[in-house]
């Protein structure tokens, strides 16, 4: 008579996986989302520079250094948990994770 009583328990905990596997994407969409909001400002410099007018504004830097300049810019640790945070949080990122785990939510409670 028990196993009929840990049976929902079980389910219930079963469901986790997928609420776990949806947060992990969700951070990866939001790492991913920083890492193109970085380069973003170095390719508009090279657009800049590659335009007919070839004028670049910032003179210490070389044109095609394009890595050298991500490195340059990269943040510490706490920065970038930060920055990835920041991501995750916009309506843009966030708005698909939400809805799956409000339907997770329902699955579980029901």
């Amino acid at each position: 008579m028990q196993n009929h009583a840990i049976a929902p328990v079980v389910e219930k905990l079963l469901l986790l996986k997928p609420l776990l596997m949806l947060l992990v994407l969700w951070l990866q969409d939001a790492i991913w989302k920083t890492f193109q909001s970085r380069i973003e400002v170095r390719l508009m410099q090279l657009e800049e520079y590659l335009s007919d007018d070839q004028s670049l504004d910032y003179t210490d830097q070389k044109p095609y250094q394009f890595n050298s300049q991500y490195v340059e810019t990269r943040l510490g640790v706490v920065g970038l948990i930060n920055e990835y945070f920041r991501q995750a949080i916009r309506p843009t990122v966030a708005y698909p994770y939400i809805v799956l785990l409000f339907l997770l939510g329902v699955a579980i409670l029901f």
